[in-house]
């Protein structure tokens, strides 16, 4: 089980599954862990996936003294820096894609490419922001299990699925997960995503997900290039649920900005 240590001490999992190509580096949402990348670990016959528990989640430990968004970055960064690896495509689901792009913002020169899975660059809808307090109400009252158990169930695939998510999701800590959701309901980067013009990205979403759809005028407004893609029939649980065509929808972005310069 591949753990490296963090500059504060912290020991971060991460798993890499292909030995060749452009390295993807996938982050979750809270509480979930590297599992619910499980059906993205079929993009290793082209490019090196890298899935990572992020602090206080799954088999990576934590300090209750810092567990900020900035110090998921910095784990982020250190990963990268502990695989000697010049660049990333930084691929991130939900909720992780506040970390993503308070990465994107400060290492910039560390990217090839963004991708996010249902993402937004702050929280804009009454809908996303009920769920968000849902999840903060559910944490102080440290109720793990019952998250995970609704998690599980919402982006299962199979039977065995649901039980590795419920079994996964139950490992994450009550304050971590707690401060992840109250750091990125608080995130707001809509005024300097005009940074990332240069960085290729895309953005996709489930059609039917109306309370986070919407958070796509955001990025489409201030960077024009940014492609966005949306999913017939599909909800949020794209990783896992509609994998295959979200899979689809990644490769053919990295096929699109393979051999191209920064700005498509």
């Amino acid at each position: 089980m591949p753990r490296f240590e963090t500059s504060d001490g912290v020991k971060i999992f991460y798993e890499i599954n292909g030995t060749s190509g452009e390295p993807l580096l996938f982050i979750h949402p809270p509480l979930m862990g590297h599992v619910v990348f499980k059906y993205q670990r079929c993009l290793a016959d082209n490019y090196r996936v890298i899935l990572m528990d992020l602090r206080g989640h799954g088999h990576s430990s934590h300090f209750p003294e810092d567990d900020s968004l900035s110090r998921h970055v910095e784990d982020v960064r250190e990963l990268i820096d502990h695989l000697a690896l010049p660049k990333v495509i930084l691929i991130a689901y939900s909720a992780g894609g506040s970390i993503a792009l308070h990465f994107a913002l400060k290492y910039t020169d560390r990217l090839s490419g963004l991708i996010l899975s249902g993402g937004y660059p702050k929280v804009d809808t009454v809908l996303l922001k009920i769920q968000y307090q849902v999840g903060i109400w559910l944490m102080k009252r440290r109720k793990v299990r019952f998250l995970a158990q609704v998690l599980a169930w919402a982006h299962k695939v199979t039977e065995t699925d649901q039980r590795e998510l419920f079994r996964y999701g139950k490992r994450a800590h009550p304050n971590v997960v707690l401060n992840f959701y109250q750091n990125s309901l608080a995130f707001d980067c809509t005024d300097q995503l005009s940074k990332l013009s240069n960085v290729p990205i895309l953005v996709v979403y489930g059609m039917w997900t109306f309370h986070i759809n919407p958070h796509h005028r955001l990025f489409k407004d201030i960077l024009p290039h940014a492609k966005i893609a949306f999913i017939d029939r599909a909800t949020h649980q794209l990783p896992s649920r509609f994998y295959e065509p979200f899979n689809h929808v990644i490769t053919d972005f990295l096929t699109s900005i393979r051999g191209k310069p920064s700005r498509f």
